[in-house]
């Protein structure tokens, strides 16, 4: 039974495609957050269950989920972690734990994102060493999302299929040390309407609404909630030619760029009020 916090703070969707809406919402119940259980997910599932838990919000379950992992897992956590919450008192408490285990473990591809925390608190150096470290790295320990269909969602279990959706769906890297959210959409491209509640970066709450008729999206995005505004680094991706963009009602020229099989239209907003971004192609 979900927590009367829990309905209300994780992230919610809704969308055009019930089958789907159905899907994400299951999915997103059944991630453990905003509470620590009293029986962790298997050794194996834990770093998925981790990352999937902080895309929707959490920090407690995710925060007590460190401990329990080692190595390689253990790494990307700790600089999700940071990345969404912007918590710099937790990863510095971490920075020995952090060096023990790098002596350790073998490189990886996401290594970069504990360069990118690590620079956010101003170790410099250390950001710099990890860089050089994993700079011809072959390993991965998560499915490259880019290049997954964003069609559909896999048949897998819920902290999986939540990871697809907020990876090769909504595109979305977090940057909370530095107030920045990019969200990179790469949607099925038979969905009418999707409408994203409560996407949690360090305090702040995004709102993101999308909609589409014949040749005509449009885009509404709005923080809700936090200190500051969010800088906004909006990727929308078309599998057409894109022949006119409004933001905010008033014309733009984007430098658009093929992306895949798709063409992006990358712009960068603050969310200092709604925002609305409309494109023909």
């Amino acid at each position: 039974m979900l927590s009367a916090r829990r309905r209300q703070e994780q992230l919610h969707v809704e969308c055009s495609d019930r089958d789907m809406q159905d899907t994400i919402a299951a999915a997103i119940d059944g991630v453990p957050g905003f509470a620590v259980p009293a029986d962790l997910p298997a050794l194996e599932r834990r770093l998925a269950a981790g990352l999937a838990s902080l895309a929707i919000g959490d920090r407690e379950f995710s925060r007590a989920l460190l401990q329990h992992l080692h190595g390689s897992d253990y790494l990307l956590l700790v600089a999700r972690y940071f990345l969404w919450s912007g918590s710099d008192s937790v990863l510095r408490m971490e920075l020995p734990r952090i060096d023990r285990t790098l002596q350790q473990c073998e490189p990886f591809i996401e290594l970069h994102e504990l360069a990118i925390a690590l620079e956010s608190i101003g170790a410099a150096a250390e950001a710099a060493a990890v860089r050089a470290y994993c700079a011809n790295a072959a390993r991965r320990l998560l499915p490259d999302w880019e290049a997954s269909s964003c069609n559909e969602l896999p048949a897998a279990d819920a902290p999986e299929i939540v990871n697809a959706f907020l990876h090769t769906m909504l595109g979305v890297a977090p940057d909370a040390p530095r107030g920045r959210l990019r969200l990179r959409l790469c949607l099925p491209d038979d969905l009418a309407s999707l409408c994203v509640e409560n996407l949690r970066l360090g305090d702040a709450l995004v709102l993101l609404q999308c909609s589409r008729a014949d040749r005509h999206f449009s885009y509404v995005v709005e923080q809700l909630a936090g200190a500051m505004p969010v800088r906004l680094i909006f990727e929308p991706t078309f599998t057409r030619q894109i022949s006119a963009v409004l933001i905010d009602d008033v014309p733009a020229q984007l430098s658009l760029r093929p992306y895949r099989d798709r063409i992006v239209a990358p712009v960068q907003l603050m969310l200092d009020h709604q925002r609305v971004l409309r494109f023909m192609t």
